[in-house]
Order: structure tokens, then C-alpha cells, then sequence
């Protein structure tokens, strides 16, 4: 969500501007009705089904997840991993 907002990972909230909160708001919504479409995500050993018994497959349509060292889809720049409180974050350097 983040990344389509190109926002980075370590901004407070209380530092965006109204725009970049209309961003943040759209993408909330278009990831999250991807990632339903898609039956979730099923990453590592989660094991995560839906109720038909199907592993979901938004994992294969992350922008940044799991991509560390591959080239970021918007800036063509590596894509970048780092533990931000106790967390794997992925992001790109276009995030601002």
C-alpha cells in the first residue's frame, strides 16, 4: 500500500499531506480489493486457504514483497529490504 502511495515506510502519519493521504487512502482501497480478488496471500509457510480450499494467490502480484534486489516497477532502481521495528520492509527509493 505504501509503495503504490509512494510513500516510505518510515513516515509518520502526522507528516502527510492531504494529497499524500488521498494516495495512501486510494491505494488502501485498490490493494486491498486486489488482494481479494485474488484469494489472498499464501507466503512461506502460512498455509493460508480460502474457504474452497484454494491457496490464494496475491503474492504473485506484490509490487515490493519478497522482490529485494529485483528492479522496482516504477523506477527501475533496486528494490531494497531493511528490519524496521522487528519487520522486513520492502521499498524503493522513489518512496518519499
Amino acid at each position: 500500500m505504501l509503495f503504490e502511495a509512494g510513500i516510505r515506510y518510515d513516515r509518520k502519519s502526522d507528516s502527510l499531506s492531504t494529497q499524500e493521504m488521498r494516495r495512501l487512502y486510494r491505494s488502501l482501497i485498490e490493494v486491498l480489493h486486489d488482494a481479494v480478488k485474488h484469494r489472498g496471500s499464501s507466503i512461506g509457510a502460512s498455509g493460508f486457504a480460502d474457504l474452497a480450499g484454494k491457496p490464494g494467490e496475491h503474492q504473485d502480484h506484490l509490487q515490493v514483497y519478497g522482490r529485494d534486489g529485483k528492479l522496482s516497477p516504477r523506477s527501475r532502481t533496486p528494490i531494497k529490504k531493511i528490519k524496521y521495528d522487528g519487520h522486513w520492509t520492502y521499498y524503493c527509493d522513489t518512496q518519499v
